[in-house]
């Protein structure tokens, strides 16, 4: 189960960098005219992010808890770019 969870953390990581470069990229760029990101940059300030925001697997959580919140780590940035994206249909 180790393996699993550090290659999910991985991908999770990724698809989070994917989801903030997006959403970077269609409010904070247009509307405060900042610049965007490279996915490189976009990789660390999520991973810097993630230090301060992240919830540790403790050792007496059951696979089902561990699939939980796997499931979650991919799920959650989904529906932000969905609601990004509703969003951006009314600016």
């Amino acid at each position: 189960m180790g393996t699993i969870v550090l290659l999910a953390s991985i991908g999770a990581l990724l698809w989070h960098a994917v989801v903030f470069k997006i959403l970077w990229g269609w409010f904070f760029v247009p509307i405060f005219n900042l610049p965007n990101f490279g996915f490189a940059e976009t990789i660390g300030i999520v991973a810097t992010l993630g230090l301060f925001t992240s919830r540790y697997v403790k050792k007496e959580e059951d696979d089902e808890e561990i699939v939980r919140r796997i499931q979650q780590a991919f799920f959650m940035p989904l529906i932000c770019l969905a609601i990004g994206a509703i969003a951006r249909l009314f600016i």
